[in-house]
Parts: structure tokens; C-alpha cells; sequence
């Protein structure tokens, strides 16, 4: 009977723990085994179990015991329930259990299963060490709606007089494909793949012989190995497809996927490793789970998960799962295996499907700068229609750069959950009608996503004031309908900030980065970048230029406030309006003329009045009378501008724009009084 394995290193306490970044769905589950989905949309779950309390000694010294601890566990909405009376099972002292090993549905919506044995069918004698209660091991199943069961087809008695494979009498039914007349079982103790017909008639349909294979590896002794099926999946040509554990010396590579037909059968595909079950999507691609990815003697207990396309081409979904035991295609176009399949307790059902990724570069920004979101989304299960990947954006610490969407993404400017109401209503259409202004608040994808189809999309974010020191998490969502399919995230790191304040002024703490001078329009030629003082006269007769250099600030910074102050020395006495407009072209304080910016380079309208002379817009406007006082201008967010790229510091031009004859005296930078030359204050946060 069954004998302590090679998997019995793998168990109890010390195995350790290795969990995927797959949804968990089920847990807490005793030898799980294999899975299909019912016609109400529930995933049942073969449990192998624990054992019992009834034991026996083999004269070899080695024990098993057995008892009613197998069963099925239904997932259906969330809920995880169980299946009842429970099911023989029978388990080394370690926890490898043999018990119900697989269940299908029949068209009409019957559940059927398979309980295992792994050994000689004679061993079942009801004389024998387990009495009447062996004869419920080797069966195939028959449960009722209320969850009870009865024996229905006894494959290991087939087994016992037909021996399809001519060598040692073992039994042990493993996994089970029903339809509309019958059954298809593969005999993973027989090597055989038999039909079973509702009557009870039971055939054989192929015997999967011996194969001889080098051991010790690279010793030139060969041995045979057997074949082991394990599943049985139908394909959309209607043959069957079975799956090979593989004998020992379980050799790496060494297991095929096996294509039956009434004419024979025939390797579909190959290459694998202990592999453990399989199942077709509507596509035709074909899911493989192997057991042991490195072997079953390489002491390794991770698995891999393949798909196999219709025209042959291999690919590895992923190799991080630990010791997966069964798999299920599901109709929501997911994948779901069934990990930890030998360790009692810690079984438990993963689901794949969509898996999420998204990255930002840079990983480390400072408030100001801007960053790139990239989202990934790979299909690794079946084909998955109507999907939403969404990328919300959190507006106190980023905001979205208009235009930056890529990769078939677009901005979304309503909440979240009128963007799902509306996506499900009107589809992409009525989503990106009802986007159209407004505040972004999200960006997304949608579209459909064949098997294996990986989806990129993203789009540029500038770091806000509430980032700093906080960081940023970027979320990526997928959607099927209204469900949570898949979910990942990435950290943008950004540095906290800190609180400056300068008062730049020449001849002050060894500051001597003011330059000044003004524009006479009765003097258009004459350049007063060497005068004590600066002149600003209405209407638009006298304008002052005032530059301060803010090399010493870091280009990183974030301006809260900046301001420009001049000392008041002369006023004529009426009010002067003033505005204060950026500079757009570079001005030297020894060349600066009303006609010319710098020596050869005249301004586009004389008095720095052309549209590529100075800004639009005004920075700041103040009405001034009187003298002995400081003026002040606004210049926040020019300096902002400054800061982060020098090059477009040009400083102000301050010029008179009322209606009315009258004028102001400065006091310049060439001033001989210190504490009256023109200051300029900055308040900023920098790392």
C-alpha cells in the first residue's frame, strides 16, 4: 500500500512557507488534489485528507493509517464550505494522503470523483488489515445532492483482473473526465488510461508503457520508468489529453503530454517535469502544472505553470508555486492551482489571471519634478474580455501632465465609481465622452486581452507640495465587470522638505548678485547701469530693470513666496502705477539702453515692450506716492521658474503705466548705503 515518498521531506512544520503574489481563494485545505467548476459557478476541491486513527505496521517497519478525513470543498462566492460525509483516506505518518483524488461534473450537473489507492487491488479484501473499509479505495464516486456519496464504478477491481499493463497489480485512479455516456479515468498505478461507461462496463483505451532511462545520471546503467498519468483533459479536437508524473528516477524533462485517440495516442507535448494536471482554455491553449519544477529528487519544492499554444510554443506562466497539485481553467478566464498540495493544513487555491505591475521613473523625485507611471498587465490565464486597468491618482500628491497618457490609455476626470457605472453601461465610449474636462482623476486602459497578452500603458505625473517626505504610491487596478481582478503597486520615494528663507541683497552676507539699471525713453541711448540710483516715470517714460541671481538656491526647490523690494528715495508727488512683467531676454546692466537690451542687441519694441521682451501678464501691480518707503512686488512664481532653470532668470522690468506725468527715485545696487539697496526675500522648502 502507500509508503512514505520522496514528498515526505517537503512536510510537516519545517516545510517552509513560499507564498505567490496570486489571489488566495481557498485555504486551510488537507492534500488538495484536483478541481473543476460546477454549473453554479462554484470551484470543488478534491481533498486527499489526513488519514485516521486506524493503523497498520508493513513488515518493513513503515505505517499507515487511515480513516474518513477525505472530502470536497466547494469555493462559491467567497465562501468556502465542505461537502458531506467525508470520504476514506489514508496517510503515511508524515501526511501524504491518498483519498478523493479528482471530480468532474457529468452534462446533467452530476458530481462524480475518484478515490485512489496505490497498490494491489487484493489488498482490499475485506479479511484484510482494512476490513469492509477498503473497499471504498479505488472507486470512482457518485455524490448525491445533498453532499453523501456511494460507490459507483470500482477501477482498482478492473485493474485487478485485466492488468492492461502486464506488470505489478497496482491501482491507484487519479484523475477523471466525465461525459455524456460515461467516464475517461486515468489509472496512475496501472498506466492506463480506461473508459467507464455509466453501466458500470469498464475498457481500456491506451497503456502508457515503460520507458528505459540513464541512472545515476551520466552512468551509462539504464532503467525502466514508468509512466504515471495523472490527468486527462479533453481538447477542442475531442481527443484526449494525458499528462505523465513520470516513475522514479523522475528525471528532469523526462514527462510528455500525451494526445489519445481510438487510433492510439501519440506525445502532444514534452519536456516537462512531474507534471501533476492540466486543463484547455477556449482558445485551445493547453495549462500545464508541474509538481517540481528541478524534479522530485532534486529536494526543490517549487512548481511551474506552462501554457502550451495550439501551435506548439511553450511558455512558463511562472515558477513560483510550492508544490502545486492540481489546476482548473475557470469561467472567468482565470487560472487556479491548488499549492501546497502535500502538506496537511496548508493547502490552499491560488487564482491567476491578470497579474499586475507598475514602476515609476524615476523611483526618486523631489516636488516640482515630473515622473513616469508605467503600468503592466499580463494575461496569464485565458482569454479575458471587457478588462479596465486603472491607474488612480491622488491630486495632493501628484497631479497629471496634460497630454502624457500613452500606450492606448486615457485620462478619466469622474470619480472612480461613476467611471465603473458608465463603463459598464456605455462601454469605453460613454467613458471617455463623460472625461472629456474637468479634473483628472484617474488614467486607464480597456480593451480585451487574449491568453498570454501583456498590456503597457502609462503616463507623466509632476510631484506635489504634500509628497514631500511622504512618498507616493502608485496603484494599478484590473477590472472584469464590477470585480477586483488583480492589483499591484509602486513606492516613488520623495525627500522631505525643509524650510529656507534668504534676503539677497549686494554688500549683505557677501551677496553681490543684483543687477539694475533703467530705460529712458528722452535718452534711448544712454545706458545707466552705473547710477546710484533707478528711475520709473509714468506714462511709460521710465522703466527699471532689476535681476537678482539665485544660483545659491537649490534647483530643486519649492517657492512658497518671493518678493522684490526697491527703496523709495523721490517721488514727484502724484501716485505712480506700477507693473512688474518677467523678462524674457537676456539684458546686461552696462549695456541695457531704451532701444537696445544689450550693446548690438536691440529689444524687439524699444522700452522692453515687445512681446519677446517681457511677459503678457504682469507679476505684480502697486500704486506708489511719496518717499522714504519700501515697495514690493510679487514675484513667486517667476522665482519658482528662475530657481528650477536658471537660464530664463532675466529678471523684472518695472515700468509706469498711468495716465498721469509723474515719477519715482530708486536706490540702486551701486547705492552707498548698504541696508537701502534692492533686496529680494525668498521663502522655499528644499531637502
Amino acid at each position: 500500500m502507500i509508503k512514505p515518498s520522496v514528498w515526505g521531506h517537503y512536510l510537516g512544520g519545517a516545510a517552509p512557507l513560499h507564498p505567490t503574489s496570486f489571489q488566495v481563494v481557498a485555504e486551510g485545505l488537507n492534500n488538495p488534489r484536483g478541481m473543476t467548476f460546477g454549473p453554479d459557478g462554484g470551484l470543488y476541491i478534491a481533498e486527499a485528507g489526513v488519514g485516521g486513527s486506524t493503523c497498520f505496521t508493513f513488515p518493513d517497519g513503515s505505517q499507515v493509517c487511515w480513516g474518513y478525513t477525505s472530502q470536497v470543498t466547494r469555493v462559491l462566492n467567497g465562501q468556502q464550505t465542505v461537502l458531506g460525509p467525508a470520504l476514506i483516506s489514508l496517510s503515511t505518518p508524515d501526511g501524504e494522503a491518498v483519498g478523493v483524488q479528482d471530480v468532474a461534473f457529468d452534462p446533467g450537473g452530476h458530481l462524480f470523483g475518484v478515490v485512489g489507492l496505490g497498490a494491489d487491488p487484493a489488498l482490499r479484501d475485506p479479511l484484510g488489515f482494512l476490513g469492509a473499509d477498503g473497499m471504498n479505495f479505488g472507486q470512482l464516486v457518485a455524490f448525491h445532492e445533498d453532499g453523501g456519496w456511494q460507490n459507483f464504478i470500482d477501477i482498482a477491481g478492473y485493474e485487478g483482473v485485466a492488468n492492461p499493463d502486464g506488470g505489478v497489480l497496482d491501482s491507484n485512479p487519479y484523475a477523471l473526465f466525465a461525459y455524456g455516456d460515461g467516464f475517461v479515468v486515468a489509472d496512475a498505478g496501472g498506466n492506463d488510461l480506461l473508459h467507464a461507461w455509466m453501466t458500470g462496463t469498464i475498457s481500456t483505451m491506451a497503456v502508457f508503457p515503460d520507458v528505459m532511462v540513464e541512472f545515476p545520471p551520466g552512468s551509462g546503467s539504464m532503467i525502466p520508468m514508468q509512466a504515471v498519468p495523472t490527468s486527462v483533459s479533453q481538447g477542442p479536437d475531442g481527443a484526449y489529453y494525458v499528462s505523465q508524473l513520470t516513475g522514479f528516477p523522475f528525471p528532469v524533462g523526462g514527462a510528455n503530454v500525451y494526445r489519445v485517440t481510438d487510433s492510439g495516442f501519440d506525445t502532444y507535448a514534452s519536456g516537462f517535469t512531474n507534471i501533476l494536471d492540466t486543463a484547455f482554455d477556449p482558445e485551445g491553449n493547453l495549462y500545464v502544472v508541474e509538481m517540481a519544477h528541478d524534479g522530485l529528487l532534486s529536494g526543490s519544492p517549487f512548481g511551474a505553470l506552462y501554457r502550451v499554444a495550439p501551435d506548439g510554443s511553450k511558455t512558463m506562466i511562472t515558477g513560483d508555486l510550492f508544490l502545486p497539485t492540481g489546476l482548473a481553467y475557470g469561467p472567468d478566464g482565470a487560472l487556479y492551482v491548488a499549492e501546497y498540495g502535500v502538506v496537511p493544513g496548508m493547502g490552499r487555491v491560488v487564482r491567476i489571471g491578470i497579474t499586475d505591475s507598475v514602476t515609476v521613473e524615476p523611483d526618486t523625485a523631489i516636488v516640482g519634478e515630473t515622473v513616469t507611471v508605467h503600468a503592466h498587465a499580463m494575461n496569464d490565464g485565458g482569454a479575458a474580455m471587457g478588462v479596465m486597468h486603472i491607474v488612480p491618482i491622488d491630486h495632493n500628491l501628484v497631479s497629471y501632465v496634460d497630454g502624457s497618457a500613452f500606450g492606448g490609455a486615457f485620462p478619466i476626470s469622474i470619480p472612480l465609481g461613476e467611471a465603473m457605472r458608465l463603463f459598464q453601461a456605455g462601454g469605453e465610449k460613454a467613458l471617455r465622452a463623460a472625461s472629456a474636462t474637468s479634473t483628472v482623476v484617474a488614467v486607464a486602459w480597456i480593451g480585451d486581452q487574449a491568453a498570454g497578452e501583456e498590456v503597457h500603458f502609462g503616463f507623466q505625473a509632476k510631484v506635489e507640495l504634500g509628497a514631500a517626505g511622504a512618498g507616493v504610491t502608485f496603484m494599478l487596478h484590473s477590472y472584469q465587470m464590477n470585480t477586483e481582478i488583480a492589483s499591484a503597486s509602486s513606492v516613488l520615494s520623495v525627500p522631505a522638505l525643509h524650510d529656507y528663507q534668504e534676503v539677497l541683497q549686494d554688500g549683505v552676507n557677501g551677496y553681490s548678485g543684483t543687477s539694475d539699471t533703467f530705460l529712458d525713453a528722452w535718452m534711448p541711448m544712454m545706458p545707466y547701469g552705473a547710477d546710484a540710483n533707478f528711475y520709473v516715470r509714468q506714462p511709460g517714460v521710465k522703466s527699471a530693470l532689476v535681476q537678482f541671481d539665485l544660483a545659491g538656491i537649490s534647483s530643486v526647490a519649492y517657492v512658497s513666496q518671493a518678493q522684490i523690494g526697491v527703496w523709495v528715495t523721490y517721488s514727484s508727488g502724484n501716485p505712480v502705477d506700477m507693473s512688474a512683467y518677467g523678462v524674457l531676454k537676456p539684458w546686461s546692466e552696462a549695456g541695457a539702453t531704451w532701444m537696445e537690451a544689450d550693446a548690438g542687441m536691440a529689444w524687439e519694441t524699444p522700452g522692453a515692450m515687445g512681446p519677446s521682451d517681457r511677459s503678457s501678464t504682469a507679476a505684480d501691480r502697486t500704486s506708489v506716492g511719496g518717499s522714504g518707503r519700501w515697495v514690493w512686488f510679487d514675484v513667486t512664481d517667476l522665482a519658482q521658474m528662475w530657481v528650477m532653470d536658471p537660464t530664463s532668470n532675466h529678471g523684472i522690468v518695472v515700468m509706469g503705466d498711468g495716465s498721469t506725468n509723474a515719477e519715482l527715485e530708486f536706490t540702486s545696487s551701486d547705492y552707498i548705503v548698504t541696508f537701502v539697496r534692492p533686496q529680494m526675500k525668498v521663502i522655499y522648502q528644499a531637502p
